[in-house]
């Protein structure tokens, strides 16, 4: 950590962090930037409001923004490319249409997210512990149960399903 007085906030100092976030920096990235620890960082948060709103937004905007690369990507999609040939012995540079398909992982974390009751890998489901009391229990209570019924031996299984 470095030793003497911290450098003094200044105003300008709220567009630059306002980039650094759309960059992508993070708390740790921004005092690197700034050439002052965490500590002051907090402090200018906590003692220039402008200064905190211009992080927040820009968060908020970067978050959109991966929101949508993630959307994107989830479903697939087309840009627009510069690539160059070799025709006769001449450069040619000519945009071409990149189509990027769906990409699995990204669908699935996305469903998982937006759509937990149907996405998530533990599931709830219902089963009957006694004759006319039923229960949710999620996949692992339940992987439980099983495990204790074949401890039990095939009787005791048979009775339950019965």
């Amino acid at each position: 950590m470095k030793v003497g007085a911290p450098i003094k906030y200044r105003p300008e100092y709220c567009e630059q962090v306002k980039k650094l976030v759309m960059l992508g920096a993070i708390d740790t990235d921004i005092a690197a930037f700034f050439n002052v620890s965490l500590q002051t960082l907090y402090s200018w948060k906590n003692n220039y409001p402008e200064f905190l709103d211009a992080q927040t937004s820009s968060k908020e905007n970067y978050d959109r923004r991966i929101t949508r690369s993630l959307a994107e990507k989830a479903q697939g999609y087309k840009c627009l490319e510069s690539k160059v040939f070799n025709i006769g012995g001449e450069l040619v540079i000519k945009d071409v249409i990149k189509q990027y398909p769906p990409d699995t992982t990204a669908c699935i974390f996305w469903l998982k997210n937006r759509q937990p009751n149907e996405w998530r890998d533990v599931q709830e489901r219902a089963i009957t512990v006694n004759p006319g009391e039923e229960r949710v229990v999620d996949d692992i209570e339940l992987a439980k149960k099983i495990a204790y019924l074949l401890t039990q031996g095939v009787d005791q299984i048979n009775e339950v399903q019965h």
